[in-house]
């Protein structure tokens, strides 16, 4: 509700006044209800053609800004995978939501620039290759094993998580989190620290999180 106006010696309160305001108020949550009802009427397999800012406003009143956030939370990291792979990971972390919601709202996130609380993001995480492409060849990297789930331990508390691992198959290579190669050949790190550290198959450790538990030691 909008504050009411202050009355004044020069404009003395009266119930015509009041009845003013409600109906302001009444024409005003009629307008919201009906931007909502359009927004969440969309089909939002036919968007090509529709703004950043409405795809983003749709998918918020269909799915809920939490889902939402934390999908594009992990869009990068979903951006590397095949587009299997993609599907198969969110199953994993959204189990009750329909597939074919699941495939909608993965479509228009990964169409969206940065979304603006994604970088808050704890609900869930992905942990894969920082890279799409053979190092050495340069050829689309495949799927290798199926997506596992893991646990993951950060500054905001625990949080799950999907771990992907992709492969090259002209060059044999094997891309994890968190280094390539295969035992033939050896196994190198990224140029980049990743932000985690794999502490087990299915345990992972925010990386400043350790760097506090060691000063604390």
């Amino acid at each position: 509700m909008a504050k009411r106006r202050k009355s004044s010696a020069s404009v003395p309160f009266s119930m015509e006044s009041l009845r003013e305001e409600v109906d302001i108020e009444i024409n005003n949550e009629n307008k919201g209800s009906r931007i909502l009802a359009d927004l969440g009427s969309l089909n939002l397999n036919r968007l090509d053609h529709v703004s950043a800012d409405v795809v983003l406003c749709s998918i918020i009143v269909k799915f809920g800004l939490s889902l939402v956030g934390s999908i594009a939370g992990v869009a990068p990291s979903l951006r590397v995978l095949p587009l299997v792979v993609q599907h198969q990971v969110l199953k994993i972390l959204c189990p009750t939501v329909d597939e074919g919601d699941r495939a909608c709202l993965l479509q228009c996130v990964l169409k969206l620039p940065k979304f603006p609380l994604a970088d808050n993001n704890t609900a869930f995480h992905v942990f894969t290759p920082p890279c799409d492409r053979c190092s050495r060849c340069h050829s689309q990297l495949a799927s290798y094993n199926n997506p596992v789930l893991v646990a993951y331990h950060h500054l905001n508390g625990a949080s799950k998580g999907v771990k992907v691992s992709l492969k090259c198959n002209r060059c044999g290579i094997y891309y994890g989190y968190s280094k390539y190669g295969n035992p033939g050949s050896g196994w190198n790190l990224y140029d980049e620290p990743r932000i985690a550290v794999e502490a087990t198959d299915v345990c992972f450790v925010q990386r400043l999180l350790l760097r506090w538990h060691v000063s604390l030691a």
